[in-house]
């Protein structure tokens, strides 16, 4: 064929592909039903769902950004050492559960419609983090998964259908000059899917998973905390994260380029919109908020360097071999009891630090557009709602101190929680909660002496939502 008609015929399959790939499209108006594939889903999430403390401050944790829960805010949280963090090796976790009576027949997307279109509503998070010296890596997820009213299932056997949406963060960092300089880095992904069961709520060996869609996409982050200053700053910059079709899975777009499930029309894909989080915090009173973070390592540096000189000294003067074993147990009693005494050393250090604070904490998160999307719960009723047009900013503050040292610690915060709707309006949060000191308890011997428990609970109202929870845990 000769490159010209080779062309000509190229350009005409060009012109018409696109009428037998594309989703029939486009969008209708504000409340019309869904009839096209081509939109995405804005993953924008208004309401703060995190740890007692977190929601407490109003969600302004990016000046502070410590412990894993601070992995949500910023990469190089998990590589921030805290006070009582006095060995080599260390690590954190977090869990949380929200039960469907704490959202039921609310905004929770702030769109000005009241009341939910699904039912069996879970939100689950958890995360965890490891410590070796000045590195960390650390990953955290959150999963929501929502029973679908009304839907039509592609099987007689497993009627009910799932969509199960997760979050989750994968982060490695690394701290310098004692942790004044901490800088963290990883990836931000995201996973949608719908699964069809046998029961709505318990997950079975047999569910059948028809529609998957997952995308990642990095982030960055840096926190600087000068030892000689009752001040830390923290800055994250996150990208779009667009999800990608499972090629695997079972639903396929259809000669129009829609993917349908049931009478369900899916997007072409979910997004997390570019976002960039700034902020600081300032402790008044005599505690520090900076405490620089001393390797239980250095601190033997000098007998280990020692020890090393004395065997090589014994290995040139070839002395018996009986005569090694007794110096090398001699050496090393006397490394384990070094050891010992820089940890007690470096605990008696953090329990001697005055209580008496107040912090307070300022951050600001922006928030990109997304375009031709529609909130979550859009998607699940299936009628149009544009999420997402414009940049958004969410102002936040906190405050904390020790009312009753040693006894009783108090939060509150609030936030200005913007809408991602055009019709709907901002919305201002208020936050509160506290923690109590209850008792001390090794929990038979696995932690150390001294070890003591709190609980406590925190809630967040507004117009139209109203969030609560408990939390237990080790008292700091």
């Amino acid at each position: 064929m000769r490159p010209a008609r080779l062309l000509t015929a190229l350009s005409i399959a060009a012109l018409l592909w696109p009428a037998s790939a594309r989703a029939a499209g486009p969008l209708g108006a504000k409340g019309e039903p869904i009839q096209t594939s081509a939109y995405a889903i804005d993953l924008f999430q208004g309401p703060v769902l995190a740890s007692s403390r977190v929601t407490s401050l109003g969600g302004s944790y990016a000046g502070i950004a410590e412990g894993v829960e601070g992995g949500q805010v910023n990469p190089a949280a998990h590589a921030v050492r805290v006070p009582w963090s006095v060995d080599w090796f260390d690590y954190d976790w977090t869990l949380g559960f929200t039960l469907p009576s704490s959202l039921a027949d609310t905004d929770f997307d702030n769109n000005g419609t009241p009341g939910f279109s699904y039912d069996s509503f879970r939100f689950v998070t958890l995360g965890a983090n490891m410590q070796t010296g000045a590195w960390a890596f650390g990953i955290l997820t959150d999963a929501q998964t929502y029973h679908l009213e009304g839907m039509e299932s592609v099987d007689a056997n497993l009627p009910n259908l799932r969509v199960n949406l997760m979050r989750a963060r994968a982060h490695l960092a690394r701290s310098w000059f004692g942790g004044q300089l901490v800088v963290g880095a990883g990836l931000r992904m995201v996973t949608m899917s719908f699964t069809a069961s046998k029961d709505p709520i318990s997950d079975q060996e047999d569910d059948r998973e028809l529609f998957n869609t997952t995308g990642s996409a990095p982030e960055v982050g840096a926190i600087w905390a000068p030892s000689r200053l009752p001040l830390r700053a923290g800055i994250t910059g996150r990208l779009q994260t667009r999800s990608e079709t499972d090629l695997a899975s079972e639903t396929k777009p259809n000669a129009e380029g829609d993917i349908l499930l049931g009478s369900m029309y899916l997007p072409e894909h979910v997004e997390l919109p570019w976002e960039v989080e700034a902020g600081f915090s300032w402790q008044f009173g005599k505690r520090r908020l900076n405490v620089p973070w001393i390797n239980p390592r250095d601190v033997v540096a000098p007998l280990t360097a020692e020890i090393q000189r004395a065997r090589a000294a014994r290995l040139r003067a070839r002395v018996s071999e009986a005569a090694e074993r007794k110096a090398r147990a001699l050496e090393d009693d006397r490394m384990r009891a070094s050891r010992a005494d820089a940890r007690s050393r470096l605990v008696a250090r953090y329990r001697a630090m005055p209580r008496q604070k107040l912090l307070v904490s300022a951050s600001l998160l922006v928030t990109g557009p997304t375009s031709n999307a529609v909130g979550l719960e859009s998607f699940l009723r299936q009628q149009v709602d544009r999420s997402g047009r414009r940049v958004s900013f969410t102002p936040r503050l906190g405050l904390e101190t020790e009312l009753v040292p040693e006894l009783l610690m108090v939060r509150a915060g609030t936030y200005l929680e913007p809408s991602r709707f055009r019709a709907a309006n901002a919305r201002l949060h208020g936050t509160a909660g506290f923690d109590l000191r209850l008792f001390a308890w090794r929990v038979f011997g696995l932690f150390e002496e001294g070890t003591a428990w709190r609980a406590g609970a925190f809630l967040d109202a507004t117009r139209g939502y109203l969030g609560w929870g408990a939390s237990v845990g080790v008292w700091h």
